[in-house]
């Protein structure tokens, strides 16, 4: 059965989904590391498999985990396991790469595996502190990007592999990127060196004699596309009457972030800020009007009673506006000017109450599209 966990994180609700071989979860990616079709793999390629999957428990075969509107902030359990077919396996060595930029290897250890249980006068040496080649010949290096891990059970021979399904390594892994939906990789490679080595090739020891595993499956970490949709707001894929960035599976992604254009930040993440965005051609752009500090009706910088009662008799019209900007006054940022500005600033002036919406207590523009203006400060 797949696992499904659902995480509570601050006010929202944060999906993960370990897929397991349902009709309509992603494909794992599995690799063919040793051709048994070849003259020189003769005798070497082994049926026993080779996974890395998602979580603690070995018997799993979730090899694809998938969240949904943005990447876990808890650690990503992975274990190696392979399915012991082959008498007497008594070693093993290979290396299990990842994208640093999408992706934080925390810790990797034999501790608690079934290679762990049996190592009786063998050794472990599994390592974080790897260099990645770009070809076996390692002429060119890179720090970190994953681990090693070599293993030998028992020298003499005495305590090979179970004929079951066996755990060789535990790791621990951070996402600190968002992966879309190509997703990024954990995959066993030939390609990772002790620093100063050569690359630790893909082996495993049967009866005393080198071996292959022929294929591996890699670890895929992905977001859920939710049927390959396409996030938008001119599509509609399910026809009904809702955009494409309104469902689920869209919220929150980059393309489905509308443009403020007069914040002065990249909100769609396409380096393009308010004017210098297409998406703002038609409507308001940049900063706009003087500088103002919200709330300071009589402009000496303070906020206080007096002002409550200036700006309440300012929008019944008692007062004309001590100054040509509506912003002043529009206490709560609705984009309205009515009693329950006045509200807001008696909330913070005697009630403790929160802060008002900026710029308050400072001077600076204002970053919210509405229909008020300010063309004159009352700031100093």
């Amino acid at each position: 059965m797949p696992e499904l966990r659902v995480s509570l994180l601050g006010a929202g609700i944060l999906f993960l989904l370990c897929v397991d071989g349902r009709a309509d979860s992603p494909a794992p990616r599995i690799r063919q590391i040793c051709d048994p079709t070849l003259p020189e793999n003769a005798d070497v390629c082994i049926p026993d498999t080779f996974e890395v999957i998602f979580g603690t428990d070995k018997n799993s075969t979730n090899s694809v985990f998938e969240y949904f509107v943005s990447p876990p902030d808890e650690d990503i359990d992975v274990t190696i396991v392979t399915e012991t077919k082959s008498n007497w396996v008594q070693g093993w060595s290979y290396g299990v790469e990842h994208d640093p930029s999408f992706l934080e290897i925390l810790e990797a250890t034999v501790g608690g595996t079934d290679g762990a249980f049996g190592l009786i006068g063998g050794f472990d040496a599994t390592s974080l502190d790897v260099e990645k080649c770009d070809d076996v010949k390692c002429a060119n290096r890179t720090d970190g990007g994953g681990f090693l891990s070599a293993t030998v059970m028992d020298f003499k021979g005495h305590k090979p592999l179970l004929l079951q399904r066996n755990s060789l390594c535990k790791a621990k892994y951070r996402a600190i990127k968002d992966a879309r939906w190509d997703g990024t990789y954990v995959a066993i490679t030939n390609l990772l060196a002790a620093r100063g080595s050569p690359p630790t090739d893909i082996n495993v020891t049967v009866d005393g004699r080198s071996k292959r595993w022929t294929n591996a499956t890699d670890g895929w970490v992905r977001k859920h596309n939710g049927g390959d949709t396409e996030c938008s707001y001119e599509l509609d894929d399910d026809a009904d009457g809702k955009s494409n960035c309104e469902e689920a599976e869209c919220l929150g992604t980059q393309e489905c972030v509308e443009d403020n254009c007069i914040d002065g930040i990249d909100n769609e993440g396409d380096h393009k800020v308010d004017c210098d965005d297409e998406d703002c051609a038609d409507k308001p752009c940049g900063s706009v009007g003087e500088e103002f500090n919200r709330a300071d009706a009589d402009g000496n910088g303070k906020h206080n009673v007096l002002d409550v009662v200036l700006i309440v008799r300012m929008i019944l019209g008692d007062l004309t506006f001590r100054y040509d900007c509506q912003d002043i006054l529009d206490a709560n940022d609705d984009g309205e000017l009515n009693i329950t500005d006045a509200l807001s600033v008696v909330e913070w002036v005697f009630k403790d109450g929160p802060d008002l919406p900026a710029p308050f207590r400072a001077c600076a523009r204002d970053s919210t599209d509405d229909a008020l203006d300010c063309g004159e400060s009352n700031c100093g």
